[in-house]
């Protein structure tokens, strides 16, 4: 399915786990990142709290089990703990994560900065 933002940028939406969301900028990090060489090894004390690093580390194995890097719906991402999602708000302060509001849902998508915080290894190849 697909969608446009509130940019007016194309956006596919497809169904996994929970929905998952494509949009140019994540699309970028495919070409850049290896979801496939990720291990899902979590860099202690890189992000200062232990809850920021599972936060990570959510949403970097979401993508690896999406086959490719990809944002989900903030609230699939914090659950109902209100202390959660201020972690998510945190990392977006910080630029770990990006967000935006795509058909009325917060998603939140990673960043490169999250990538290279967190030892993604870089694709041995050019898409």
């Amino acid at each position: 399915m697909f969608w446009t933002d509130e940019d007016g940028n194309k956006v596919e939406i497809r169904s996994f786990f929970a929905r998952v969301y494509v949009d140019e900028t994540v699309d970028a990090l495919n070409k850049k990142f290896s979801w496939s060489d990720y291990r899902g090894e979590v860099v202690l004390s890189s992000l200062g709290k232990a809850q920021r690093e599972q936060v990570a580390r959510t949403i970097l194995t979401v993508g690896k089990l999406n086959q490719g890097w990809c944002g989900v719906a903030a609230e699939d991402l914090s659950g109902p703990s209100i202390s959660q999602s201020w972690y998510v708000e945190e990392l977006v302060s910080m630029g770990y994560l990006r967000k935006k509001k795509i058909m009325g849902t917060v998603v939140v998508f990673p960043t490169e900065k999250l990538m290279e915080n967190q030892r993604v290894p870089q694709c041995s190849f050019v898409i």
